[in-house]
């Protein structure tokens, strides 16, 4: 899974969109909301890695120069 997949966003998303998308899932699978599932944890310390490499422009350059 690529960290767009994992953000679920294009990658010609521009930066606000990124953006929107980190925010409605990080508090769709906030543990907090799923105290009792390990899963949400996982998928929440997903979204936050996907949203770190995208989020900066730098990073993200990198990331979408691999092969």
């Amino acid at each position: 899974m690529t960290l767009y997949e994992t953000l679920e966003v294009s990658p010609q998303a521009s930066p606000s969109v990124i953006r929107a998308a980190y925010r409605c899932l990080a508090q769709h699978h906030h543990p907090d909301k799923h105290p009792n599932s390990d899963a949400a944890g996982q998928r929440l310390a997903q979204i936050n890695f996907a949203y770190s490499v995208l989020a900066d422009p730098v990073k993200r350059r990198r990331q979408d120069v691999r092969p």
